[in-house]
């Protein structure tokens, strides 16, 4: 048996490098939007860093469900 040596087309490449940066976008995104309204309303109501906590964990939540749901559709 010849030991042969799998070559990836173009496409296929460009396929994966296009879901790799869909989920890296996709995961860092919603945290980053969440965190800047945490903070705008967390020095908008003059509060604690409940705010910022809160939306910071929300935007974690989003993204895990983001990622999720595109990883179901690739596979």
């Amino acid at each position: 048996m010849k030991n042969k040596k799998e070559k990836f087309s173009l496409f296929e490449l460009s396929d994966v490098f296009s879901l790799i940066t869909d989920l890296g976008f996709s995961f860092i995104i919603p945290i980053v939007l969440f965190a800047f309204i945490g903070k705008f309303l967390m020095k908008k109501f003059n509060f604690s860093p409940i705010f910022f906590i809160l939306f910071i964990v929300l935007g974690l939540i989003s993204s895990f469900i983001l990622v999720y749901k595109r990883i179901r559709r690739y596979w």
